[in-house]
């Protein structure tokens, strides 16, 4: 029983927790007063990896819990799980790390509102 209670709480948590931070808190980050480009790709990364790991941690239990009780999936539902691990596990190891290269180069030459520098090359 708690297994198929694991099973229907947690992607619904996942599920959330992506909806929010992609498509809430995301878009209105850059929009806050005095946000530079530089200030919110930065919390962007910390957001972005923060997410990953408790994506990473639920995923772990939803295979677990799955493992404990085959039964409660249906096919429809864990063809659903399966594209969703394999989807944290593609931008876990491939998108996020080649976005993160990308993010600190773009922040070398992130201006500020003002029209400034906002990192000084080093």
């Amino acid at each position: 029983m708690p297994a198929v209670v694991l099973l229907t709480m947690l992607p619904f948590t996942w599920f959330g927790m992506v909806l929010a931070i992609s498509f809430l808190e995301t878009p209105l980050k850059f929009r806050a007063p005095g946000m530079t480009h530089a200030l919110g790709v930065g919390i962007g990364r910390l957001v972005f990896k923060a997410l990953n790991s408790v994506e990473a941690v639920l995923a772990g239990l939803v295979i677990i819990a799955w493992l404990l009780a085959p039964a409660a999936i249906s096919a429809a539902a864990g063809t659903l799980l399966v594209l969703a691990i394999a989807a944290l596990a593609l931008q876990m190891l491939i998108l996020r790390p080649a976005m993160a290269r990308r993010t600190r180069a773009l922040s070398l030459t992130a201006l500020t509102h003002d029209g400034g520098m906002a990192v000084k090359a080093k």
